[in-house]
């Protein structure tokens, strides 16, 4: 304990001595010259917290041992409870299992070598390639998912910059989605075969194998917060410090992934507290009790995970960025009427029909049977009220998916029901339904991945929001010579500056005002900012579909490549307003 409040009282010197120090002797330096408030905050909060764990040394030093006892009972629990699942179980629902979980990650396999996306060329060119410190400090955009962004850092650091490298964090959590989920559904609903049949979906579920192949934290997101709702089960039940301790770690891990795992966390706390208020099986303020302590450990587990970048790029950058700033009333009414339909959209994707309608028969068969079991009945409506309350707080419409973890809590109520519906259709079967049943969720599981795989919807996606042919335009722009100039803009302009860096190529972006001739790279599937700037009314006409900002009125454009939807137009325009890039 000592050992630990020296170190942070250390780190306060130091964060004094830059407060003072910043403005003078590292005036050459403006990272750290302009940050002398931020240091000087930083200090005070430090010297407070090591002298009240100083003047607290023994409480602290019971806390910590507690600490470490319950998080080791957490893991015996753990260990005792698998292996007690491997004995009791028989050993078609362990061989279903088994199969399922192949089918994840095969089928997550197929998709994991496509080419760059944009947001995942953004993300490891600007933070996971950089060196951890800069990584983890530089939250410039919500792009950089601190915990992901570590990881990817280590895999690159590991293995290289391929494509599978950067998505490995992802696929992993991707894979472990399917566990969870399956841990959950029992957890809930007491049913080891609705279990298997959740598992059975979430492992083809096309918009959870989409993200586990994309190098971004959401798959994390929806792994941490399965196992958050997973654990709130049992302190639902009993009081249990080492549950609670599991609880405080797994969120803050989420925390430090993005801080929109407020969402699921606010729920879990919220579901909790109705099934305490409900069922009365524990005392209400006992329950409050403990989430205040848990979630006071979480905050300042996931303020020490996000302290690189408050004193790097500022808290404004983390809670007060462009993108979760307030809209006004009139802006948040018109994003909301449509959002419910965007959800739709994106969670039923390539669902057969026929099999839809079953999905949602079941789910309605579900909510009536479990209306009485308060932890299955209330998780949905709580989810659902809880993000409405924090969106109507905040009057801000994430995008869609940041709820991605709803997507396995929904997968579960239909497999609920979808297993009702089998028993009574299979009753007079002179097999036992419930024998039938891991059989049939294998057969789930292969319709729904040869309907994805039929459908190609996730290929359709890629060649949205990326340029799917960049590394082969890469190289048709290497063999016409050094110091070509490029106009490239999103979804293009980094898929591009990847697969040059990958060819060993460099990108150097110039002024706006850089002569041509330009060559301009395009998908023309997908709009690119250029299309949104108003203030410029300059522009060039692309086969009368695509408009770039910024050139000569009256040029004319020639195209000189065209691979698939991706295409490369030369220009002699004698301007462009512009940023353009050099490739050498």
């Amino acid at each position: 304990m000592h050992v630990f409040v020296l170190a942070v009282a250390l780190f306060a010197a130091v964060c004094a001595a830059l407060s003072f120090l910043a403005p003078v002797t590292f005036a050459h330096i403006p990272a750290i010259a302009n940050r002398a408030v931020r240091f000087r905050v930083f200090a005070i909060f430090n010297l407070f917290v090591s002298c009240s764990l100083y003047l607290e040394r023994g409480g602290a030093a019971k806390f910590l041992a507690g600490l470490s006892k319950a998080s080791g009972q957490a893991i015996s629990q753990l260990r005792l409870a698998f292996r007690t699942w491997l004995r009791s179980e028989s050993p078609l629902h362990l061989i279903i299992f088994a199969s399922v979980l192949t089918i994840a990650v095969g089928v997550r396999l197929i998709y994991l070598f496509e080419p760059i996306r944009y947001d995942e060329a953004f993300t490891y060119l600007t933070y996971a390639r950089h060196p951890l410190w800069d990584a983890i400090s530089n939250y410039s955009y919500p792009n950089n998912h601190l915990f992901h962004t570590a990881l990817v850092h280590l895999c690159v650091r590991l293995f290289g910059g391929s494509e599978w490298v950067l998505r490995l964090p992802a696929l992993l959590a991707g894979v472990g989605i399917v566990p969870a989920t399956y841990l959950l559904a029992r957890r809930l609903l007491h049913d080891k075969n609705a279990a298997l049949m959740s598992a059975a979906v979430s492992a083809a579920s096309v918009t959870l194998i989409d993200f586990s192949v994309s190098a971004r934290g959401y798959t994390l997101m929806v792994l941490v917060s399965l196992l958050v709702f997973a654990l709130c089960t049992k302190v639902q039940q009993c009081e249990s410090e080492a549950t609670w301790t599991a609880i405080a770690l797994v969120s803050a891990f989420g925390f430090a992934v993005m801080p929109t795992m407020l969402f699921p966390y606010a729920t879990a706390m919220a579901w909790t507290v109705c099934c305490a208020a409900l069922s009365k099986s524990r005392s209400l303020g006992t329950v409050i009790k403990e989430i205040a302590i848990t979630s006071v450990c979480t905050v300042v587990l996931a303020v020490l995970a996000y302290s690189p970048a408050m004193l790097r790029t500022g808290p404004k950058s983390i809670v007060a960025n462009q993108f979760v700033r307030p809209l006004d009333w009139s802006g948040f009414l018109k994003y909301s009427k449509g959002f419910p339909q965007l959800l739709w959209r994106d969670w039923t994707v390539a669902i057969p029909n026929w099999l839809l309608v079953i999905f949602l028969l079941g789910f309605a068969l579900s909510l009536i049977r479990y209306r009485q079991a308060f932890k299955s009945a209330l998780l949905l409506p709580t989810i659902v009220v809880t993000a409405g309350a924090l969106c109507l707080a905040h009057r801000v419409v994430p995008p869609q998916r940041v709820f991605l973890y709803v997507v396995p809590v929904l997968i579960i109520y239909s497999s609920a029901g979808v297993c009702i519906l089998w028993r009574f259709v299979t009753r007079s079967l002179p097999v036992a339904p419930e024998t039938l049943m891991p059989i049939a969720s294998l057969g789930c599981s292969v319709l729904l991945t040869f309907s994805l795989v039929r459908s190609a919807v996730i290929l359709r996606l890629d060649d949205v929001v990326g340029l799917r042919r960049a590394n082969e335009i890469v190289g048709f722009l290497r063999n016409l010579g050094p110091g070509q100039t490029v106009i490239a803009m999103a979804p293009c302009n980094y898929p591009l500056e990847y697969y040059a860096e990958r060819q060993g190529q460099t990108f150097f972006g110039t002024a706006g005002n850089t002569r041509g001739p330009y060559f301009i790279v395009v998908n023309e599937l997908s709009s690119t900012l250029a299309d949104e700037i108003q203030e410029d009314s300059s522009f060039l006409t692309l086969n009368g579909i695509r408009s770039i900002c910024g050139i000569d009125n009256g040029s004319s454009a020639d195209l000189v490549k065209r691979l698939g939807n991706n295409s490369v137009y030369a220009i002699e325009s004698r301007h462009s307003s512009c940023g353009t890039i050099l490739m050498h």
